[in-house]
């Protein structure tokens, strides 16, 4: 994306996400509550995108670095379950 496109989604994401945290009570938040402005902000950019009538190319992506599988299950799992990071 060109800067230029860059700013004004950022402009226009960030004027969302500060009255949205002005809105909500973080107390009565899940778990995840520090990740709560990227799920909502990786949800706004397709709106954002489709709304400027932007055309969208989709990337494959690769993971060079090794996954513990196991610990990431366990995690998730606890995450799910217990409420805690």
């Amino acid at each position: 994306m060109k800067k230029s496109l860059a700013d004004k989604y950022c402009e226009w994401l960030f004027d969302i996400l500060f009255k949205y945290e002005k809105w909500m009570d973080e107390h009565n938040l899940f778990s995840e509550k520090f990740r709560l402005f990227g799920f909502i902000s990786e949800r706004l950019l397709d709106v954002w995108l489709f709304d400027k009538n932007l055309k969208i190319a989709e990337a494959d992506v690769v993971m060079l670095e090794k996954i513990n599988w196991i610990k990431k299950g366990s995690d998730f799992l606890r995450r799910k379950f217990f409420g805690n990071n």
